[in-house]
Parts: structure tokens; sequence; C-alpha cells
């Protein structure tokens, strides 16, 4: 029996398998008008971010990266007017092993939030570990690192 549907858009939603290749790769897919598949150079040519967080293990350490929203708004998604459908629009975020988070999109508009959701892909200087990279999501704000998604394979959007 299939799954019941939710009535939320999920054309071209479907992301490649994860590859643990020489040049990883991250998946933009969805409610989005230019599917991505950005690597660490496409991604070193964007504005950077640098944020010092506490570790949940203890100390505090420094990441690296951009904002989702910057990325998100490269693959075409509108973030300027979140109203209506455009407010109810979601981020599924997926990790290599299947892990999966949620973010509204009204939580990257800083017109909605204080929070930061930042696309890392280095800590202290070097690049992510491999049980951490090549690339994770680090919500500012957050108080449990739930959200924190470690080996991040995939974006996709869906819309309502």
């Amino acid at each position: 029996m299939a799954a019941p549907s939710l009535g939320w858009s999920q054309q071209g939603s479907t992301c490649p398998a994860p590859m643990n290749g020489p040049s990883p790769v991250l998946h933009v897919r969805g409610a989005v008008d230019s599917p991505l598949d950005l690597s660490a150079d496409d991604l070193a040519g964007l504005p950077r971010r640098r944020l010092q967080v506490e570790e949940r293990e203890g100390g505090v350490a420094e990441y690296e990266g951009i904002l989702l929203a910057d990325v998100l708004a490269r693959a075409g998604v509108p973030m300027e007017s979140l109203r209506g459908r455009q407010a109810a629009t979601v981020v599924v975020a997926e990790a290599r092993d299947g892990y999966r988070a949620v973010y509204a999109l009204a939580e990257l508009d800083p017109a909605f939030s204080d929070r930061e959701l930042v696309l890392a892909d280095r800590k202290n200087g070097a690049e992510l570990s491999a049980d951490e990279g090549p690339f994770r999501l680090i919500m500012l704000g957050e108080r449990r690192h739930s959200r924190w998604i470690r080996q991040l394979s995939c974006l996709r959007v869906t819309q309502p």
C-alpha cells in the first residue's frame, strides 16, 4: 500500500545516491528553479562566514562556510517574499547515512528569525573530517544540536 500523499510538491525532489568519490558533491533538488550539484570549489566562491560554536563534547570550535540562504538563492528559491505558499516551504537536509532534519524557509530569513543556518566545510582552519564532512549544517541560536547535520549530501526544497 502506498503512503498517503501530503499534497506537497515532490517533483524533481529525488536526490542521487551519496557517493564517496574524490570530489564530494552537495545536491539541491525539489521546488527549485535550477537543481544544483555543488562541489567544494563551487561553494568557495560564495561569501564566507566564520562562527564560534560550543561543541557537544565541550570546548569551542571555529566553523567556516556559507549561509544556506545563499545556496538556496543560487538554486532559484525566492527568499525575499515569504508569504502564503512560500511561507510554508521547507528544506529537508539529508545526510549520507539517511539522517534527516527539516528547516522552515522562514527560519533562514532575517526578517523572521535571528538564527543563522551555515553550510560549513571547514573547522578550525582545516577541511571537515570524514566523520563530519565534507559538508555540515550548523544553526546558530539552537540549544540542541539535533538539526546540525553531519555528512550532508542533499537539500530538498518542498512546498505545499
